[in-house]
C-alpha cells in the first residue's frame, strides 16, 4: 500500500510495523497517511503491536523532528524531499488524459469505483469522468 499511496500526488505514506517506526514516520517525515503490515506477524500479541503503534503515531504531534538535537535539519530535509516529490509528480487529470483510451475504458468498468469517486471525488475528476461516460 505504501508504494502505491506515495505514488500519488500529495501523499506521503510511512511503513509502520512497530511503535518506533510510527513515532519516527510521524516526527520526521510528517507524512499524512501510513501502511500497517496488519496480514503480518500478527499472531496473539498482534492486538497489542497495532495498539501500541497506533499510539506511538498519534503520541505527540506530527513534525516536530527527531531527534530534538537535529530537529530543525530534519525538518529542511523532509520539506526539500516532499518538494522533489511534489516537482516529480503529475496530477491525476493529467495522466488521465495522457493515458490510452482502452486503458481507461477498462477502469470505467469497475462501476463500485466509479460510483465511489462520483459521491466523493474532487470535482475536476468527476466532471472529466462524466465527460468520459458520455
Amino acid at each position: 500500500m505504501m508504494l502505491a499511496c506515495n505514488s500519488m500526488p500529495g501523499v506521503l505514506c510511512g511503513y509502520a510495523p512497530t511503535p518506533k517506526d510510527a513515532f519516527l514516520f510521524a516526527q520526521i517525515n510528517n507524512g499524512n497517511a501510513v501502511s500497517l503490515p496488519l496480514g503480518e506477524d500478527y499472531t496473539w500479541t498482534g492486538s497489542e503491536n497495532f495498539d501500541k503503534t497506533i499510539e506511538a503515531l498519534f503520541s505527540e504531534p506530527f513534525g516536530q523532528g527527531y531527534p530534538k538535537g537535529e530537529a530543525e535539519r530534519k525538518l529542511k530535509d523532509t520539506e526539500k524531499l516532499k518538494g522533489i516529490r511534489k516537482q516529480s509528480q503529475v496530477e491525476t487529470i493529467s495522466l488521465m488524459k495522457k493515458l490510452d483510451r482502452s486503458l481507461l475504458d477498462n477502469v470505467l468498468k469497475k462501476q463500485d469505483v466509479i460510483q465511489y469517486i462520483m459521491m466523493h471525488g474532487n470535482s475536476e475528476i468527476v466532471d472529466y469522468l462524466k465527460a468520459l461516460c458520455e
